[in-house]
């Protein structure tokens, strides 16, 4: 149902009255998202044509009513998607966006798209009735007519059928009036549903006789799918058969009817299962599970999934039988509405439920034993697995702690080398100045005392304590070296040496004399150590440097 009241634009053409943007390829993309909601064209494409139209209208921002039909197709389209709250956001944005006097079409058909943007049925119920006053308020009773449908179709599945079948008396009256016969003509299948016994069946024969209802196979297949799940209901299982293969073969595979043809496999698995034949039936259910994959009215999904189960169950599937009770009772249990045409009681349901659970708990028992063995098993493994684990962790601590210990007597031993190369330069040290003193007092004559110091000078001259020291350093602390040039690898020989006499604990007046520099010189060195190692000031550089001899 489409209409058009405002008289300041154009239509893009009279078969689908829509407001033109004045821009050829919008209007061009609008009626093919007209086409594709009418035909049930595929997700993809969908979003393909909206995402198309929104890229135009952020390009020409100017244009509102433009951005109002953006607004409009992506609402419809997250809604078919199942996202709600996305579809009122663009939805109230597109409204805010535009006048509603100035571009009335576009306003009327975004206030209407606000009863679909949410899924509880009191937000849709207060959205309707609004949407139905304010209709009525500016004298647009098309609109009047598509909200008074809208609250019937609410109504009609929690059992409020006498209000129900007022709101839609009222839109048939509307439709009527205004020459629209195909709508009336649809609403009266609405009106059907809201009917029991012999009025609803004497309407249903006077419908599916009319010209009007055979030509629109939306129309048509919904009444077949009504009359054969009332027949269900009553009992005649080969009507309800036979109209469901005929409803079937209207629609084929088209997912424009996936409610109907959901609702249509399930009952001709129903009698499928009567007539023994559990493959077709099993295939029956499969498909109408599928279908009711799709956004589709709850009732539909109820029974597709109750049907299914029953199905199920009577072919052995046992398990997969309870899943689908569950779900159908989950369902049934929201709130949100009653059955209709289908002669269940939730006491029923619970009834098969229980049978189920029994069947399922009963195996869930011999899979318990199975599974303690298994338990069992596994446990002696990874005791086993533990045992050996720990053997080698202990393996392991073991020659940590060996290492350890080693590593001790090294450093031990290394600061008593260190401790003995210092006593050693102290005490040749002190020999030289006994000389000096003795042949200044005259005790020894000069000649005697320059050859002693000359020796003693070839002496230090010649010695090698200080490699020595180094090579003791590094045979007892192995790898120092290594890893402080492998963290350090600008560092140089003579920096690498006064580092091992560093770790060692020496003093700088004992490294001076190694290295053959004054202590000055030694306290200038290790300054700039401690900056090339990004030491602070509070920072040992004596506690860096053994760190690499651990």
């Amino acid at each position: 149902m489409v209409f058009f009241s405002c008289q300041h634009h154009r239509v893009i053409r009279e078969s689908n009255p829509w407001p033109t943007t004045e821009i050829a390829d919008a209007d061009s993309l609008i009626l093919q998202l007209h086409y594709a909601f009418d035909n049930g064209l595929s997700d993809e494409t969908i979003m393909s044509l909206s995402g198309r139209l929104k890229k135009l209208s952020a390009e020409n921002n100017s244009n509102k009513l433009l951005y109002a039909a953006s607004c409009y197709w992506q609402s419809r389209f997250l809604t078919r998607s199942g996202y709600f709250e996305e579809a009122t956001a663009v939805t109230r944005d597109g409204m805010a966006r535009i006048d509603s006097i100035q571009h009335t079409y576009y306003y009327y058909k975004l206030r209407s798209g606000l009863e679909r943007t949410v899924p509880s049925v009191g937000y849709r119920y207060r959205t309707a009735m609004e949407n139905l006053n304010y209709f009525r308020s500016i004298g647009d009773s098309l609109s009047v007519a598509h909200s008074l449908v809208t609250l019937g179709n609410l109504l009609r599945p929690i059992n409020e059928f006498k209000k129900a079948e007022v709101f839609f008396r009222q839109a048939g009256e509307i439709w009527r009036e205004a020459g629209m016969e195909r709508n009336y003509f649809n609403n009266q299948i609405n009106i059907a549903l809201c009917l029991q016994g012999e009025d609803e069946d004497k309407l249903n024969r006077q419908l599916i006789e009319s010209p009007i209802i055979k030509a629109d196979t939306a129309a048509y297949t919904l009444l077949l799918r009504n009359i054969a799940t009332s027949a269900l209901e009553n009992g005649d299982s080969i009507t309800a058969f036979e109209l469901s293969r005929r409803a079937l073969n209207i629609i084929g595979e088209d997912s424009k009817f996936a409610a109907n043809a959901a609702v249509l496999h399930s009952v001709v698995g129903l009698e499928l299962v009567n007539r023994k034949d559990y493959e077709g039936a099993m295939t029956s259910a499969r498909q109408a599970l599928h279908m009711s994959d799709r956004p589709i009215e709850k009732y539909a999904v109820f029974f597709v999934l109750y049907s299914a189960s029953q199905i199920f169950s009577a072919c052995n599937h046992k398990d997969s039988a309870m899943i689908l009770l569950n779900k159908a009772l989950d369902i049934r249990s929201d709130g949100e509405f009653e059955l209709n045409n289908i002669a269940l009681s939730i006491e029923e349901g619970r009834h098969a439920l229980m049978q189920l659970q029994f069947d399922a708990e009963l195996r869930a028992m011999r899979q318990q034993q199975l599974w303690l063995a298994i338990v069992f098993v596994l446990i002696i493994i990874m005791l086993c697995i533990a045992f050996v684990l720990n053997r080698i962790i202990r393996i392991r601590r073991m020659k940590e702690q060996m290492a350890l210990t080693e590593l001790k007597e090294s450093q031990s031993r290394l600061a008593r080398e260190s401790l003995m190369f210092e006593q050693n330069e102290s005490l040749i040290d002190r020999l030289k100045k006994e000389i000096e003193k003795e042949r200044e007092d005259g005790h020894i004559s000069q000649a005697a005392a320059t050859h002693l110091l000359s020796t003693l000078s070839v002496h230090i001259a010649d010695r090698t304590e200080h490699q020595a020291f180094l090579d003791v350093h590094d045979h007892m602390l192995p790898g120092f070296s290594a890893k402080l040039k492998a963290d350090y690898p600008d560092l140089t020989e003579h920096q690498v040496k006064l580092a091992a006499y560093i770790s060692a604990g020496m003093s700088n007046a004992l490294i001076a004399k190694l290295l053959n520099i004054t202590p000055a010189s030694v306290r200038t060195l290790r300054y700039r150590m401690r900056s090339k190692f990004a030491l602070e000031r509070n920072d040992s550089l004596e506690e860096f440097l053994r760190k690499y001899a651990t």
